[in-house]
């Protein structure tokens, strides 16, 4: 009684940060160090809290946004051990981004299918990202009798425009593209819109742009819509008249692997076993297929593997 008690806080790192002095339970003091003078037995409390540098390494690919809460982190900004910090990847014109690390593992596929990815601070973060060329998957809608293909280029020929003796409509040149094949980014493509026959395509629309399809329309005319420099995916909604019926004798050259409403279809040239697995590596179904066959599978993102090939689709 009559003494007074000095007591001195001292953090074990640069990462952890006095907070203030409490007994029981009330704070009595701010600064690192506290004197008490009491006439009874107390215990005095030091709380700390630890905070964590989060380093975002620039690139010019993209930009990366963290979050941790409602408040935007820059580089260099220390964030509350136990706190969650969400991340946004947003590439430039023409990359795409290709990885994401997280301390130096890459986190790519648990960011891709989550849109609010996040991870929690227990310690310094480092978050990083590659970019590379997009990948232009090359898909389509149908209805009617009708159905879309798609060619690295056609038979255009400026000489012969000018000198009047090209011929119309172009044909396709150069290498097919299938449903679901990557064309090359800053290559070219050809798409074209064939009816069966007696019917007529009504309507078409690409990467959500509705295309002129009157009789004086450029696709009409010349066959085709050409895309000088392909940037990105390209996907293709047509309607036709009439009501498609298959071609039976239509022979299978390729594997080809596309979604289908609630499945996906397989056409393989022999008997094959057909995986399909979830994006997490599960095996879902598996199924021996001749010819041509959908597995049913619910909503959702899978990866189908068919004799040497690979791909993912998304079930809708």
């Amino acid at each position: 009684t009559g003494e007074i008690v000095t007591v001195q806080a001292i953090t074990q790192s640069s990462d952890d940060f006095f907070v203030n002095w409490t007994i029981n339970g009330v704070e009595v003091g701010t600064e690192p160090t506290y004197e008490y003078l009491g006439a009874e037995a107390a215990t005095i409390q030091a709380n700390f809290i630890s905070k964590y540098v989060v380093t975002i390494t620039p690139n010019e690919g993209g930009v990366i946004t963290a979050k941790s809460g409602a408040t935007y982190i820059s580089s260099g900004d220390r964030v509350l051990e136990g706190n969650n910090i969400t991340i946004d990847v947003k590439a430039n014109p023409r990359n795409e981004l290709k990885k994401l690390f997280v301390n130096g593992e890459d986190v790519f596929n648990q960011y891709k299918y989550n849109p609010n990815y996040s991870i929690q601070v227990n310690g310094p973060i480092t978050i990083e990202a590659e970019y590379g060329e997009p990948i232009c998957y090359f898909t389509y809608e149908c209805t009617g009798n009708g159905w879309i293909e798609a060619w690295e280029t056609d038979t255009y020929d400026a000489e012969a425009e000018e000198e009047g003796t090209l011929e119309l409509p172009l044909s396709p040149a150069g290498e097919q593209y299938a449903y679901g094949d990557a064309i090359p980014f800053d290559g070219t493509a050809a798409i074209f819109a064939c009816s069966g026959e007696g019917d007529s395509l009504v309507s078409l629309t690409i990467n959500g742009e509705e295309i002129d399809v009157t009789e004086e329309s450029d696709i009409v005319i010349y066959g085709d819509y050409f895309f000088d420099v392909v940037e990105g995916p390209i996907h293709v909604v047509a309607e036709f008249t009439g009501t498609y019926t298959g071609v039976e004798s239509a022979e299978i050259t390729e594997t080809t692997i596309y979604a289908v409403a609630g499945g996906v279809q397989v056409e393989v040239v022999e008997a094959t076993t057909v995986s399909v697995y979830s994006v997490a590596g599960t095996l879902v179904a598996e199924q021996q297929v001749s010819e041509s066959a959908v597995i049913a599978l619910e909503k959702g993102v899978y990866i189908v593997k068919a004799a040497e090939k690979v791909v993912k689709v998304v079930v809708k």
